[in-house]
């Protein structure tokens, strides 16, 4: 009875993948090593060299885990403070886990990589601890 039931679940997502084809959509399979990247930016103007920074520096996460699925950037500028004004942070969601660093530095870019240092030493403990259970 549960296989009758698992095979109708494949054949209603295989026709709306075929669906979504033929109304020329794309169904596009989500692998695991998928990432989402989403970029904010606030108090400040848009800049795309600083979205396409955070997101090669945060590209590096694949290389410590295989199950990043989500990765938010925040960049924002604070007017308390005149020499670390920049403000970054970053979360990332791991398999069910939330992984998140923020960092005051002189620059968006000084303050991204802080930010991915500290997430990289998480992600390192993180698996060390799974592979330990």
């Amino acid at each position: 009875m549960r296989s009758i039931h698992n095979n109708r679940k494949l054949q209603a997502q295989f026709e709306g993948a075929a669906a979504d084809q033929m109304m020329g959509g794309s169904a596009k399979r989500i692998e695991p090593d998928d990432m989402q990247f989403q970029f904010t930016l606030r108090h400040a103007n848009s800049s795309p060299q600083l979205e396409e920074y955070a997101l090669n520096a945060v590209q590096e996460f694949k290389k410590y885990f295989n199950g990043v699925s989500t990765v938010h950037v925040v960049l924002d500028h604070q007017k308390n403070d005149y020499v670390k004004n920049k403000f970054a942070e970053i979360k990332v969601t791991a398999i069910g886990n939330s992984f998140i660093s923020k960092e005051f530095a002189e620059t968006y870019e000084k303050a991204i990589e802080s930010c991915v240092e500290s997430i990289k030493r998480q992600l390192i403990k993180y698996k060390e601890k799974i592979r330990q259970i």
